[in-house]
């Protein structure tokens, strides 16, 4: 759902295309990109099972670090693309780093070790995030490339 922010790229507008330094960025997220995506399905399966009971430290840790690196890594790759449009990239960009500071915060913030949190709670906070995250950027795609004059 995350991947919502992706449009179909010009040739022209591709990260591979802009310079050497953002194609080997590009190239190099890549693999980051999927390795946190395969992080937070483990995470969820170790989740999902306690949800009634306690998350465990390293679990929840896993959920949130992993959602993190994501969010991280979008962003980077978002930024390594020549905008169609500069305000709508800059504002995706800027609510893929808040999806990522909002991952990252439990574990900067919260006391995961003390087993009061509930194995449901970094599943609902993480997919709450990606909501927020997406839908927002569907917002700024209708705001910005949306032509009010071909709506129903």
């Amino acid at each position: 759902i995350l991947l919502f922010d992706a449009d179909a790229t010009a040739p022209e507008r591709h990260a591979v295309r802009q310079s050497q330094g953002r194609a080997l960025l590009f190239f190099t997220l890549s693999p980051i990109t999927l390795f946190s995506i395969s992080l937070l399905g483990g995470a969820f399966s170790l989740l999902l099972p306690r949800a009634g009971s306690q998350a465990g430290e390293h679990r929840a840790r896993l959920l949130f670090g992993a959602s993190s690196i994501l969010f991280a890594s979008l962003t980077a790759t978002k930024l390594s693309h020549a905008a169609q449009q500069y305000r709508a990239h800059c504002v995706k960009a800027i609510l893929t780093a808040i999806g990522c500071l909002a991952t990252l915060a439990p574990i900067l913030f919260l006391d995961l070790d003390d087993n009061s949190i509930s194995g449901l709670i970094p599943v609902v906070w993480t997919t709450l995030v990606c909501f927020f995250v997406s839908f927002s950027q569907l917002a700024v795609n209708a705001a910005f490339f949306v032509d009010p004059a071909t709506c129903m």
